[in-house]
Parts: C-alpha cells; structure tokens; sequence
C-alpha cells in the first residue's frame, strides 16, 4: 500500500531490474481525510514474485520501480530482513 498527500497519482506499471514487471495489478484505491496538507490517498498494490525469486534475493533485497500516469516514479526497496520473515512464515525456513 503506498499512502501520499496532494492528489492521485494513478500507479499504473511496476518494473524490476529495468523490466516490466507482467504481474503488477492494481487492487483498489481510496480517498481518505482532507486537511491543511491535502488529501491522503492510498493506493493497493500486487506484485507477484517466485519463491526462487525470493530465494535469489535472500542476501540483498531488491528495489522495485512503480511509475504513475501522472509522472511520477515510486522506488521500493524489500529488505533481505523480510523475505528472510516472509518466507520463514510462509515455509517454515528461510532458505
């Protein structure tokens, strides 16, 4: 979920390494409260991965690019600290 101020961004591709990432779908959207700083809005995103994938990247994470039909361009890091969580909850083992 990625949760800004101002106004809607509209993420509409995500990409890894410099390639499109073909699993990126946008679950829904949401205005939330108005203030002296604009309106919050959210954004839910899915981006599916492999397990091997995450396996790949177990030591050093990896950085996601989002990019917004209005310019924009959102760069997501995933830690190692939570595909190591992530997949320990998931299987039981982080390896």
């Amino acid at each position: 979920q990625l949760t800004y101020f101002s106004k809607w961004r509209y993420y509409d591709a995500a990409s890894l390494k410099g390639k499109p990432l073909t699993t990126f779908k946008v679950v829904g959207r949401e205005a939330g409260a108005c203030g002296d700083r604009g309106c919050i809005f959210r954004e839910l995103l899915s981006i599916s991965v492999t397990e091997a994938f995450l396996k790949d990247h177990l030591d050093k994470g990896f950085q996601i690019s989002l990019s917004s039909k209005t310019g924009n361009e959102t760069i997501l890091y995933i830690p190692p600290q939570y595909i190591k969580g992530y997949l320990m909850a998931v299987d039981g083992s982080a390896r």
